[in-house]
């Protein structure tokens, strides 16, 4: 703000500043000396030819090169009474050698009132004596402030807009720069694909946009050390996470095993039953201990990772064969139609196998009741698109970012890595899971 107000200081300052000179300068004669009174030059030249003798010709050209040598800037001729031209002072080739009544009226016609000044006197002051004439350039006949206050408009409208574009640069200059560096902390504050924080930026100047970009680099320095908390506390949840995992497996382990033991200790069909609940749960209990120990693993980048070009048909196959029996025992109608051509993805085995053993682990678990699950494998265009439907009641806000569930966060994981694109559309009637790359 005080930079702009010495500008426009500046600028009001300006104006008397250049306006005075500018207005001496229209003062100032500028035209070429030496200056003649063109009345002077009228009453002169009609005395001279007065005193001129018709029957001297001598006489006559004496006086007009002595005229002459007076007159520098002028021209002179002399055209004698038969309409001959005499004497031109200096040479011209624009003036005809003969002199008719008509020509001499066009030519006092043409030069009345005209650049350059025409003064036309007789010889010895009769007209059948002939004529001498004079001819001086106007601008060696005005008065030089008049000449000079021709142009003292111009000089001021030319000085005024000196002064209004010569304000309007500076002040574009200034606004320039101004906008220039909020330009590059906008820049600074829009993020890379790649990066989550800005860069901080050079402070250029203790002024209020500095003030701005040394704010703008405490909010950062801020976030920095708020996402290195973050990042800390999500190292020792993590660890947590996984520690608490392969604790509990082995008490688990060892309960199975006394459950299997006790199983030989229990006759009746009640307590037989309760036996199997037992061991459902903890079989349940197991995979979500597996599935937590996965998460964590996936999501801190230590879970085991070696892609290979591998035939999705047989590998599709080979994993639906593995989960027949069990499907069957729930009573499923299983429907299996993998007979396409083969095609390669550039995968984890383990990973795709882990991704569908989720799938399905989840159409028992919620999708039992529709008593259906189909496996399809078609081509899409250029896509292949795997594909598992059943009919159970669906899923409520399941997206294929975040998953219903920890095994289905697992599924967008593990898919996200392996650049293979999935989506869940999930309705009353069934659930269908489609995979695709």
């Amino acid at each position: 703000m005080r930079k702009y107000m010495m500008i426009i200081a500046g600028a009001l300052l300006l104006v008397p500043v250049t306006l005075v000179p500018i207005s001496m300068s229209g003062r100032i004669s500028d035209h070429p000396d030496p200056y003649y009174s063109s009345q002077e030059l009228i009453t002169m030249w009609h005395t001279e030819a007065t005193d001129m003798h018709v029957d001297n010709p001598r006489q006559i050209e004496g006086s007009l090169h002595r005229l002459k040598s007076m007159y520098q800037e002028a021209h002179l001729f002399w055209v004698n009474g038969n309409g001959e031209l005499k004497l031109t002072l200096p040479e011209r080739t624009d003036i005809p050698n003969k002199w008719s009544v008509g020509y001499t009226i066009e030519f006092m016609k043409k030069s009345y009132d005209s650049d350059p000044l025409t003064i036309v006197a007789y010889v010895g002051g009769a007209a059948e004596n002939g004529f001498v004439v004079l001819q001086m350039p106007r601008m060696y006949t005005e008065l030089p402030n008049k000449k000079a206050g021709e142009n003292y408009e111009y000089y001021i409208i030319i000085g005024s807009i000196v002064v209004f574009v010569s304000f309007l640069l500076v002040s574009w200059l200034f606004f320039q720069r101004i906008r220039k560096r909020l330009v590059r902390l906008q820049g600074a504050m829009e993020l890379p694909h790649d990066c989550s924080i800005p860069a901080p930026i050079v402070i250029s100047k203790l002024d209020e946009i500095g003030a701005l970009e040394e704010s703008f680099n405490k909010m950062i320095l801020t976030l920095e050390e708020s996402k290195q908390n973050e990042q800390e506390e999500e190292q020792v949840r993590r660890k947590l996470i996984a520690d608490l995992s392969h604790d509990l497996r082995t008490p688990l382990t060892a309960i199975r095993a006394q459950l299997y033991v006790l199983k030989n200790e229990v006759s009746s069909v009640k307590g037989m039953q309760t036996i199997e609940l037992v061991d459902e749960k903890i079989h349940y209990l197991g995979e979500l201990l597996e599935n937590l120990l996965a998460y964590t693993l996936l999501t801190s980048k230590k879970y085991p990772y070696e892609p290979t070009e591998v035939d999705m048909v047989k590998v599709t196959r080979k994993i639906i064969a593995g989960w027949y029996n069990k499907l069957e025992s729930e009573y499923f109608d299983i429907d299996v139609d993998v007979s396409v051509q083969e095609f390669r993805w550039n995968i984890d085995v383990n990973w795709y196998e882990r991704m569908l053993d989720n799938v399905i682990q989840n159409v028992i678990r919620h999708g039992a009741s529709g008593e259906f699950i189909g496996f399809y494998i078609r081509h899409d265009g250029d896509e292949q698109v795997i594909t598992i439907v059943d009919k159970g009641p669906g899923f409520e806000q399941v997206t294929s970012h975040k998953g219903s569930g920890i095994g289905l966060s697992i599924i967008a994981l593990m898919a996200k890595e392996m650049g293979v694109t999935w989506e869940i559309h999930s309705t009353s009637e069934g659930t269908t899971f489609v995979f695709k790359k």
